[in-house]
């Protein structure tokens, strides 16, 4: 790939994941591994702002998913973990919001960080993780719906 992430997942890494297929801590030990070798790449070619971007797609989509997977169902014990993975990346949004804004001089950082303007105060004051519930997940995904649209096209 012309950005330096396929060799970030190297035949061990494949091997490991493959492997532990039904053992989500490994696979995701794994995965950071993965992203710490793409990232120290990424900084040795001076690239961090594709890395950002990419964090920022995968955190923005998995959210995405998994909105639309609990939208039109109260929180219940069947899908509380589910609920549990979107206060998770809603907890991690600061993160991100530092990260785009590390890199305001990458035009594609500063677009994408403008495009996150209209969900950021939702993102910055969220419920507790245990008070997170479906009509908070209806107002997020009223906002990550013509987010992904405008970002993805």
């Amino acid at each position: 790939d012309g950005i330096g992430v396929a060799n970030a997942f190297d035949e061990e890494i494949i091997k490991g994941i493959t492997g532990n297929i039904d053992n989500q801590d490994t696979i995701s030990m794994l995965i950071n591994k993965a992203l710490a070798k793409a990232e120290k790449n990424f900084r040795s070619h001076e690239r961090v702002s594709y890395l950002a971007l990419m964090i920022t797609g995968g955190w923005l989509e998995g959210l995405y998913v998994t909105c639309q997977t609990v939208k039109d169902s109260p929180r219940n014990s069947e899908n509380d973990l589910l609920y549990k993975d979107i206060w998770n990346h809603v907890y991690a949004y600061d993160y991100l919001d530092k990260l785009l804004t590390e890199y305001q001089n990458d035009q594609n950082c500063a677009q994408l960080n403008k495009a996150l303007e209209d969900i950021r105060p939702l993102l910055l004051r969220p419920p507790s993780s245990k008070n997170l519930n479906n009509a908070f997940i209806l107002k997020l995904n009223e906002k990550l719906v013509p987010l992904r649209k405008q970002i993805t096209g």
